[in-house]
């Protein structure tokens, strides 16, 4: 079986990787897919295929989907997605403060990954979509939902397990571990040239300060983004707000 992680950035799409890592790697069924690997096959079709139609579980991060992976799903191969999603307005600001990014480079990856939801739509049975609130305030919630999802015998010992692993406390300390000096310079040095980012560790996909000082806390948008920011995510997004049931700004 193959499982893509394919959600919204800054949206607890590594954790949801993560998680699925440590249950097929606990129970013994599965490996994970590198990084810097993943990127190199996710479009190489026969390999994809290779590995749906392997009996361990293979786990691929990618925020990008291609045809390829829906020709896959289309096929009745074995292929499920995990996407996880946030309120618009945080990830506006994640972006901008993790990556540098602009607003209107922050809104259209914010569209990509719409776009992305929206394909998945169609594939209803092979997808998992689970909201930032679930991975973050309700994490062995959100563990026993792709254990299920992915028909892993997670017992109640598994999920405290892995929450002792995952949990934000940890997370945030192991983000913090490994310092990038220039990190956003550097980063757009690497884009430039074409060139991989390797900040990144290996074992969990954790960035330098993935986690934020405010340990990904919801709402850090009301005090950190402008009103014209703001403005402009309601009349692009209001409606995919309200309907995952968050409120507009005005």
């Amino acid at each position: 079986m193959l499982v893509i992680v394919c959600g919204m950035p800054r949206s607890g799409s590594t954790l949801q990787f993560n998680i699925t890592w440590e249950l097929v790697s606990r129970l013994k069924i599965g490996q994970k897919v590198e990084w810097r690997e993943g990127q190199d096959i996710i479009k190489n079709e026969e390999k994809l295929a290779q590995l749906c139609d392997d009996k361990s579980i293979s786990i691929i991060k990618s925020h990008n989907l291609e045809p390829i992976h829906y020709k896959l799903a289309e096929m009745g191969k074995s292929i499920k997605f995990l996407y996880s999603y946030r309120d618009l307005r945080d990830v506006v600001y994640s972006l901008k403060r993790k990556f540098d990014y602009s607003t209107t480079k922050a809104l259209t990856r914010i569209n990509s990954s719409i776009e992305t939801e929206q394909s998945l739509t169609n594939y209803a049975s092979q997808v998992l979509k689970q909201d930032y609130q679930v991975l973050r305030y309700s994490l062995e919630k959100a563990i026993t939902e792709i254990g299920q999802f992915l028909n892993l015998n997670a017992d109640k010992n598994l999920v405290n397990d892995i929450f002792n692993e995952l949990n934000i406390d940890v997370a945030f300390e192991k983000s913090r571990a490994k310092k990038i000096p220039f990190e956003h310079f550097r980063r757009k040095l690497a884009i430039l040239f074409r060139r991989p980012v390797k900040f990144a560790d290996e074992h969990h996909m954790y960035h330098p300060n993935h986690v934020s000082r405010n340990k990904g806390e919801s709402g850090q948008w009301k005090e950190n983004l402008t009103q014209d920011e703001i403005s402009e995510i309601d009349s692009r997004f209001g409606d995919w707000l309200v309907d995952k049931g968050y409120s507009k700004s005005q």
